[in-house]
């Protein structure tokens, strides 16, 4: 990213006001921000960063935190549409004539750099069309456009992202192409592996370019520094012969990560925030994560299937009221957030640093957001309603390992791990390589080029694995060692999401009632009880340690297979009277709880 952002500082020479940044996600917005900032200082301020979302929003005067006033959601899709449409009618222009519409929309904006251009939509595509005025016949009149992408890590075709438009967006715009090629994040040794990986994909736009290291490296070992730090690899990419068995590949994979581990230099007691294992399907992970607590390594688990947006928990609801007026003397808002005000209000309420590794996840989120969001704009004082939009958009955020020494392992699918980097990757095999087909083959792409010091690479013995052929020329290979004695009997954690449980049961009573003030006394990593209805009804609750029922769980659920061990609070949500309209509800808005289920299986 440092060189995207170099370019657009060097390349774009207007006034700040000028120039706007699009981005795809808002975390890559917020990193594009403090880069500028980094780099330019004061002079970024008047550079803005957006996301193609909130720039639609702020076109059609839409606001998240409004419409979850009112108990709406925002239909994104259709903002965008809406945001077109309107950029497309200020073309047509009025007695002022186009040129001066425009401008009043725009704001005199004249510079525009779309970063990740190639995970853009038809609708994102049409957006970006009126909003450059590609069909505006006045020079003048258009925006200069720069856009910045990567073919080579177009994975999101399933959510709607089409490559063919970064494809064509020289004869979109007449555009010259400049091919960024220094590469800041990897050695050598994983640039020229991962390089021959995706140099069979058909209709790169990169065909006969050639990565390399970035100019301030170019006298370092291929290898990095474990070049000499690791004996055995030597900075190679490393590929691990592991048996074809979920377990087996498991505790060789666990044996290569301590092996590493012991080799960090001056830190004997865990360097685990360093290290990342990426897999095709999160199954493949599950076996890696029930070896790793029961050796006392401490883990983290991005799931993608259950990872809630921030505003709708209870850390973030607790944020939400504290910008509101409903906090305030007199009922008035906040207008104004002096800068720091929101990390010192974290470090006052729980103990902690925005900086510190957390161990509560969305307690870890709150602090990202406030941290992501104060570094935007250093020294800056915040409006408390961009806060709360800001809160709304940030979703579940990126719940990137806090890549601290002592942050825990991160396991997670090669599609999470899209714009993350860690020192150390492993990526799995678990059978989920098979296909060559180009779509997979970009994936496996960007698994391999999130490492930057080390790459290992699992190949199970008599397997089908796609592309771990192309590259073993470059790599060293041996045979995956065992972490012995752990037996076949696995823990796994089974993880509700929203749909699992019974979401209005809390709000039908009142606000006085026992279940409420036994709810408020929960928290992530509460024990609770699973335990059958009774009185002849059929289905499941969940009580806290004193007996007290605190949730109910949907009718179609069914306890996992195997023997229960644990049951804990995995998250507290909280919900308003306004998002079950529909229910016979005695209160307000209540929290309720998603619990996680710890449970035994022989064997993977």
């Amino acid at each position: 990213m440092v060189h995207r952002v170099a370019w657009l500082l060097r390349e774009c020479m207007a006034l700040p006001e000028e120039i706007m940044v699009l981005s795809y996600n808002r975390s890559a917005a917020v990193e594009i921000r403090r880069r500028l900032w980094a780099l330019a200082g004061a002079d970024a301020a008047g550079v803005s960063v957006r996301t193609l979302h909130g720039l639609a929003m702020q076109l059609t005067g839409t606001s998240y935190a409004v419409a979850a006033e009112h108990g709406e959601s925002v239909d994104f899709s259709a903002v965008i549409k809406q945001a077109a449409a309107y950029l497309r009618q200020a073309e047509a222009g009025d007695e002022a004539g186009p040129s001066v519409r425009r401008d009043r929309v725009l704001s005199g904006l004249r510079y525009l750099l779309v970063d990740e251009y190639q995970d853009i939509n038809a609708d994102h595509y049409d957006l970006i069309s009126a909003l450059a005025g590609r069909s505006i016949r006045s020079e003048e009149d258009r925006l200069f456009l720069m856009a910045v992408g990567d073919d080579d890590q177009n994975i999101y075709a399933f959510g709607g992202a089409d490559v063919g438009f970064i494809k064509q967006f020289s004869a979109d715009y007449q555009a010259r192409t400049f091919y960024l090629l220094e590469n800041y994040r990897s050695t050598a040794q994983i640039i020229h592996c991962a390089s021959r990986v995706i140099a069979p994909a058909r209709g790169r736009m990169k065909t006969g370019q050639s990565l390399r290291v970035d100019h301030a490296r170019r006298e370092a070992a291929p290898g990095g520094e474990w070049q000499d730090l690791d004996s055995l690899a030597q900075g190679r990419v490393h590929i691990l012969a592991v048996a074809a068995d979920a377990v087996a590949e498991a505790e060789a994979v666990l044996a290569e990560l301590q092996r590493l581990n012991r080799l960090q230099p001056g830190n004997p007691s865990g360097y685990w925030g360093r290290f990342a294992v990426i897999a095709r399907h999160w199954q493949s992970l599950e076996p890696l994560e029930a070896l790793c607590r029961r050796q006392g390594i401490p883990v983290r688990s991005l799931r993608d299937e259950y990872l809630l947006d921030l505003h709708s928990t209870r850390e973030g609801r607790v944020l939400i009221r504290l910008l509101s007026k409903r906090e305030r003397r007199g009922g008035k808002p906040r207008l104004l957030l002096r800068w720091g005000a929101l990390s010192r209000w974290f470090r006052c309420r729980y103990r902690q640093a925005v900086t510190a590794e957390i161990a509560h996840p969305y307690r870890a989120l709150l602090a990202q957001f406030i941290a992501e969001t104060e570094a935007a704009t250093p020294g800056c004082q915040l409006v408390a309603a961009d806060v709360l939009d800001a809160l709304y958009e940030f979703g579940a955020g990126s719940q990137a390992a806090g890549q601290q020494i002592n942050s825990p392992l991160t396991l997670l699918t090669a599609h999470r791990a899209k714009g993350l980097e860690f020192d150390h990757v492993l990526v799995l095999d678990g059978g989920g390589w098979r296909s060559a087909a180009d779509d997979e083959r970009r994936l496996f792409y960007v698994a391999m080029t999130r490492a930057r010091k080390t790459l290992a690479l699992c190949s199970r013995q008599g397997g089908r694995h796609a592309f771990i052929a192309d590259c073993e020329p470059l790599c060293l290979k041996s045979r995956g060692q065992r972490v012995e004695g752990l037996g076949r009997t696995l823990e796994r954690v089974w993880v509700a999401g929203p749909s699992q449980v019974w979401l209005s049961w809390p709000g039908s009573f009142a606000a006085n009632q026992p279940i409420h003030r036994a709810l408020a006394g929960l928290d992530w990593g509460s024990e609770l009880v699973l335990r059958e209805l009774g009185n002849g009804s059929e289905g499941w609750e969940l009580a806290d340690a004193n007996g007290i029922a605190v949730g109910r769980m949907a009718k179609a659920f069914r306890p996992p297979p195997g023997r229960i061990i644990a049951v804990r609070v995995a998250a507290v949500l909280v919900r308003d009277k306004k998002q079950d309209n529909k229910a016979k509800l005695r209160t307000e808005s209540w929290e309720l709880v998603l619990p996680e289920i710890v449970y035994v299986t022989d064997g993977a």
